[in-house]
C-alpha cells in the first residue's frame, strides 16, 4: 500500500483554500478550533484571512485518493478578515442536468437558478464540477466578464 504524505502545521494567510475530495478522506484541524474529515465529493472551504495555522492529513479510502486543492487569493480589503472554515459533504452540493444533457454539481456561485452550496461576496466564485457525455457532450459555460476561469480535466480529454 502506498501512504499519502502528511501535511503537519503549517501557516496561511491573505487567500482561501478549496479543497474538493473525488475519492478518499483528508482530515482538518486549524489553530480556530476546527476540525472536519471530508469524504468523497465534498469540499472544505478554508479562509486564512489574517492568518491560520492548519494540518491536513490525507487518508486512502479503498485504496483510493483522488483530489486537488485551489487557492483563492483574497482581494487587498479582505486579506486581513477573520478567518473561517466550513466542510460541505456531497449531500449537500447542488446537482443538476442541464439543458445539454450533462451532470452538473454547482460547488460555489450560480448556474441558471441553481445556487452552489457556498457564496463569498468577496470574491463571487464560481466553482463547477461539470460531467459530459462521452460521445457527444457540450455544454457553455457563463463566466462573467471579470472573472478568471479554470479549466481542469480529470478524467478523458476535452476540446476548447
Amino acid at each position: 500500500m502506498i501512504t499519502s504524505p502528511n501535511f503537519p502545521d503549517h501557516p496561511h494567510r491573505g487567500f482561501e483554500t478549496v479543497t474538493y475530495m473525488l475519492d478518499g478522506r483528508m482530515r482538518h484541524r486549524d489553530s480556530t478550533g476546527n476540525e472536519g474529515l471530508l469524504g468523497p465529493g465534498g469540499v472544505q472551504w478554508m479562509t486564512a484571512g489574517r492568518g491560520i495555522v492548519h494540518s491536513e492529513i490525507p487518508e486512502q479510502q479503498d485504496g483510493l485518493m483522488h483530489g486537488f486543492q485551489l487557492w483563492v487569493n483574497l482581494p487587498a480589503s479582505h486579506k486581513m478578515v477573520s478567518p473561517w472554515y466550513r466542510d460541505i459533504p456531497a449531500s449537500e452540493i447542488p446537482t443538476l442536468t442541464s439543458a445539454n444533457g450533462q451532470h452538473v454539481k454547482v460547488i460555489a456561485g450560480r448556474f441558471g437558478d441553481t445556487v452552489g452550496a457556498i457564496e463569498r461576496d468577496h470574491t463571487a466564485p464560481l466553482y463547477l464540477d461539470v460531467h459530459l457525455d462521452a460521445v457527444s457532450g457540450s455544454e457553455t459555460l457563463p463566466i462573467p466578464p471579470a472573472h478568471n476561469a479554470f479549466l481542469y480535466v480529470y478524467e478523458g480529454t476535452l476540446q476548447v
